[in-house]
């Protein structure tokens, strides 16, 4: 089995040294420090994607019965995402394409990056969930 970022065995990103000491390689810390922000970023994902195919695709009559669309509480306290099924389904869409495409971009960053690869991650990750964060607000 290969490992898909080192592109190198597995049982070569743990090793053991003479006096057994576990010695971890530099992917694999990039990888876990990495992890709070990945995990998040998947949340926005889930989120955003999720309610789209909820709304947007299945559009089950219950579930959308649920959410009240265009009742003047839901748009002044949600916004003008809220007036139809079909703006609240583009919103969660947009809000789910742009944290996909900043997990992907920061990926990118982790590994592509020869200096400082992991702040560059983090920083394109902090920039992405504001960014998500500022649209799906917004909208």
């Amino acid at each position: 089995m290969r490992c898909f970022a080192a592109k190198r065995p597995i049982t070569k990103a743990l090793s053991v040294t003479s006096k057994g000491v576990t010695v971890i390689s530099n992917t694999v810390k990039k990888v876990i420090f990495f992890l709070p922000a990945l995990l998040c970023l998947s949340l926005f994902v889930v989120y955003g994607l999720g309610d789209y195919w909820v709304i947007g695709v299945i559009a089950n009559p219950e579930e959308l019965a649920r959410y009240n669309f265009g009742a003047e509480a839901m748009i002044a306290h949600g916004g003008d995402k809220y007036r139809s099924a079909s703006s609240y389904a583009m919103a969660s869409l947009v809000v789910g394409m742009l944290a996909v495409i900043g997990f992907i971009l920061s990926l990118l960053m982790l590994f592509k990056s020869s200096k400082k690869a992991l702040l560059k991650a983090y920083c394109g990750a902090a920039i992405t969930l504001f960014i998500v964060v500022l649209v799906g607000h917004a909208w």
